[in-house]
């Protein structure tokens, strides 16, 4: 019989501690499962955990079942619960009628914590019936956190309605020049015409890069209509104001295929570029060639020989010349 030594292969002796379920693995398979399968109880326990994902889905189940007694549950968390459970809660709330929602959302959209504010901003904003943007309207007036105002920016991006401009005519109150952005971005979008007088409002901001997005959404609500104002805020300005706002308008032309040589104020554009032209700064004559080179005119071509004529360093003249050379070789 062969002896043992002691080094052979064996089975690993590790001491079995049984299988564990996570909380978030526990509301995974759960929300995989029929909505009416689910015990209410436990529905509401997930309310109530302190991870996201957990909430979100408890408020899922809950909505997904939409039945009286689920209604109930979400209702008594968003007088009970934490200011997280009512934020989860608010935020699915878009799913039931609004007969059963619009208490609900009325409630959320004043809460005295700004996430719960936010969810119920999202929601109101999934709902997108006059109704829901009137009472989130009044809810912005006294709004003073810019995340909430973020919400509405982010919650309308692809809503191309009339009725959401107040809403976001109340969110360009934000101090932070981020949301100012985004808020402008997305009522271009927009399109309609209420949302002209608040985006060439826009054009009077003290940031920089609010101006850009402003001159980038005024041509896409107002078109070709609204380049005047926009030349006229670029000459009263100076700097990187009067960049930003050059820049917005070139992008905006462009990206709408708004041929600048057969607009009706074509002499004012070139009027203004022969002015930004002979700037001091050199990113300002750059922008300014990348917008004459575009505009087939003899004028545009004139500005751009005197822009190269004029510029005194070497390396900025073969860049334009570049710029020339290459946007000249474009189909018009």
């Amino acid at each position: 019989m062969a002896m043992i030594t002691g080094r052979e292969p064996a089975l690993s002796q590790k001491p079995r501690t049984g299988w564990k379920l996570s909380p978030r693995r526990l509301a995974t398979m759960l929300l995989n499962m029929p909505p009416e399968a689910i015990s209410l109880a436990a529905a509401e326990e997930l309310l109530k955990s302190d991870d996201l994902l957990v909430r979100h889905h408890g408020a899922m189940l809950l909505s997904k079942r939409g039945d009286r007694d689920a209604r109930l549950i979400m209702d008594r968390q968003l007088r009970q619960g934490n200011p997280a459970t009512r934020a989860s809660v608010a935020r699915r709330l878009y799913t039931f009628s609004w007969f059963a929602a619009e208490p609900m959302l009325t409630r959320a959209v004043h809460d005295a914590d700004p996430r719960v504010r936010e969810a119920a901003i999202y929601a109101l904003c999934e709902v997108g019936t006059i109704n829901a943007y009137q009472i989130a309207t009044e809810s912005l007036v006294k709004e003073t956190e810019d995340f909430v105002f973020m919400a509405t920016a982010v919650g309308l991006r692809k809503r191309s309605d009339a009725d959401a401009v107040p809403l976001l005519e109340q969110a360009m109150r934000a101090q932070d020049p981020e949301v100012r952005i985004k808020v402008l971005e997305t009522l271009g979008e927009n399109g309609t015409a209420p949302a002209g007088p608040i985006v060439k409002a826009a054009l009077y901001d003290d940031d920089p890069d609010v101006l850009d997005a402003a001159a980038q959404s005024t041509i896409e609500v107002c078109g070709e209509a609204g380049l005047p104002l926009v030349i006229e805020r670029i000459l009263a300005h100076t700097g990187d104001s009067r960049l930003a706002l050059l820049q917005g308008m070139n992008q905006a032309t462009n990206r709408m295929f708004i041929n600048l040589a057969e607009v009706d104020c074509v002499d004012a554009v070139l009027d203004m570029l022969a002015i930004t032209g002979r700037d001091a700064m050199a990113a300002m004559r750059r922008r300014t060639v990348l917008c004459l080179a575009w505009i087939r005119h003899p004028r545009a071509d004139a500005l751009l020989e005197d822009i190269l004529t004029n510029e005194s360093s070497e390396a900025m003249r073969a860049d334009l010349q570049h710029i020339i050379d290459s946007l000249r070789s474009q189909p018009t």
